[in-house]
């Protein structure tokens, strides 16, 4: 494939060549040209038809030499060749007679004529000075002269691409002085520019975010130095004087960054916002941790720790959490009876109702055990940790689905017909009555018959539940009065209290759930349904009231001989 574009200088010989033709075509039609001077014409003579058409030659090549070397504009030589053919052959005429004087610049117009020509052509060359504007430098040919086309391809391009067109419209650009960076910069290609973007931005943006994790870092501590350091806080010191503190003393590091915090932090820059004083801060703390220790004061608070012993009742403990500096009774009353507390038992509880004649609504869930409180705590708080503490040692596992969709709660609830209020009720009288594990299993097992057998014995018939009411608590069984008229007589009154009696640990309340017949003399188990025990705590087992009867004989014995001295068990 031939390439159609051509040299500045191929361009120029062709444009010489057709110049040649002409003056050639000239010098046939007139062969005395440049010899001597054409005789001036007489005012009014014609003009013959041949020096007519040589002058028509003459002046149209050397217009053509003046529009290419720059010496006169393209639009000078519309006017001329657009006035009328008489004006144009006269101006011919002197232009002829004045060629003489110009013979002598002719070779010198011709050395120049490709240093202009490529002036046009090319971008070389065509700054013009500061503050002057461009020359034109396009051909401009006249009506009777078809110029030879010059493909625009030919133009020649940058080192790296063609010019900007905006550019080569006006040439008010290439008029206007450029810097090195500009000029290299613009010279290169799109792929170095947009590296060279990209890297900037990258920097920019590391930098940025340098800075932003620096500033997070401060506000937040999220990596700072473990250290403590102590500072002094002057009275009525303001956001300023604290932050120029804590930026000396190495605790922040951007002053302006905590001024600012403060501002929209709120609560104003007011005087005596910050305690005056030595403190000791951490490094590591962030800014609220800074301002908490700069701006709250300190009361020391102590700590109580609590043993809550297995089978005491409400009053006893109330009595023990009073004592420790814990609360008033007046307020734990309230709390244990009428707050109202979020756990699933006790909302249950609540639904499912309970005797108006229960003396408190919590006793048996205050799960005993050890635990730590300030002296500052509230009741209900206090109260809180209690039913906490029995919802994770029992509450949970009570109601635990197995694998076979059975539960604690469904088992008690088909087989005993017990709710699990019944079951704490009936803890709390085991642990009231019994000493050890097995006796838990033994007097467990007592109660369960007679409530299976309530036809033949309807009461339950247990001195703990007398004592509960009692202001006093009897230390020998003997002198209970069993005639009391309470509800919680289970002498006198059928089936379970209208309450528990105690507050149960948690082996109790499995005892309760799973008796164990107890054993006699012999190791043998006895289907027994009456039990009573001595001051020391020996429990003796029967299955007929005339067996129980001498079983009461045998525990009075026991009671003599302790208080002698002599019990030996």
């Amino acid at each position: 494939m031939s390439d159609d574009r051509s040299t500045p200088e191929s361009r120029a010989d062709e444009l010489f060549k057709i110049l040649d033709e002409f003056r050639d075509d000239a010098a046939g039609a007139n062969p005395g040209e440049g010899e001597a001077e054409a005789p001036a014409e007489a005012e009014g003579a014609p003009v013959p038809p041949a020096v007519e058409e040589e002058k028509s030659f003459t002046g149209r090549s050397d217009e053509i030499l003046e529009i290419i070397s720059g010496r006169k504009s393209p639009d000078e030589a519309d006017d001329a060749f657009a006035k009328a053919p008489d004006e144009a052959a006269e101006e011919a005429a002197e232009e002829t007679a004045e060629a003489p004087a110009d013979n002598g610049g002719g070779a010198e117009e011709l050395a120049e004529m490709p240093a202009a020509l490529f002036g046009h052509l090319t971008d070389e060359g065509s700054e013009a000075p500061q503050g002057e504007e461009p020359e034109q430098k396009d051909p401009h040919f006249t009506d009777s002269f078809t110029p030879v086309e010059l493909p625009e391809e030919a133009e020649p391009e940058g080192r790296f691409g063609a010019e900007d067109p905006e550019e080569d419209g006006d040439g008010e650009e290439e008029a206007r002085p450029k810097g090195g960076f500009g000029r290299a910069l613009q010279r290169l290609s799109l792929i170095p520019k947009a590296v060279i973007y990209i890297v900037v931005v990258a920097l920019i943006s590391a930098y940025l975010s340098y800075y932003a994790i620096s500033i997070g870092n401060d506000v937040f501590a999220l990596v700072c130095e473990d250290a403590v350091v102590e500072i002094k806080i002057p009275e009525n010191a303001t956001d300023a004087d604290v932050a120029e503190i804590l930026k000396e003393n190495g605790i922040i590091e951007y002053a302006w960054v905590y001024k600012l915090y403060m501002r929209y932090r709120g609560g104003g820059d007011e005087e005596g916002k910050y305690i005056p004083g030595t403190h000791r801060l951490n490094r590591n703390y962030n800014y609220s941790q800074i301002i908490t220790a700069l701006t709250v004061a300190h009361t020391k608070r102590d700590v109580v720790r609590i043993a809550i012993p297995e089978g005491f009742t409400v009053d006893q403990i109330i009595d023990l959490l009073v004592k420790n500096g814990l609360g008033t009774r007046e307020n734990y009353v309230e709390a244990v009876n009428n707050y109202p507390y979020k756990h699933e038992f006790v909302q249950q509880l609540t639904e499912m109702g309970y005797p108006e004649t229960r003396k408190y609504r919590l006793e048996g869930y205050l799960f005993p055990d050890t635990y730590e409180f300030y002296t500052s705590t509230s009741e209900v708080y206090v109260i809180n940790a209690f039913l906490n503490n029995f919802n994770e040692k029992f509450w949970k596992d009570y109601n635990k689905i197995d694998g076979d969709g059975g539960s604690y709660r469904k088992m008690m609830e088909d087989e005993y017909g017990m709710s699990f209020d019944d079951i704490i009720t009936l803890a709390s009288m085991i642990q009231a009555e019994g000493k050890t594990a097995e006796d838990f299993e033994a007097i467990s097992y007592v109660f369960h018959n007679r409530l299976k057998h309530s036809g033949t014995f309807p009461r339950l018939e247990s001195d703990a539940t007398i004592q509960y009411v009692l202001e006093k608590r009897e230390q020998d069984a003997a002198n209970i009065d069993i005639s009391l008229d309470t509800p919680y007589n289970t002498y006198l009154y059928d089936g379970l209290p209208p309450g528990a009696i105690c507050n149960p640990g948690i082996e109790t309340i499995m005892s309760a759930m799973f008796p164990s017949a107890p054993l006699n003399a012999y190791g043998y188990e006895i289907d027994a349904y009456f039990f009573v025990a001595n001051n020391a705590g020996k429990v003796y087992y029967a299955t007929s009231a005339a067996g129980h009867a001498n079983n009461k004989a045998q525990a009075a014995r026991d009671n003599e001989a302790i208080e002698a001295g002599n019990y030996e068990g």
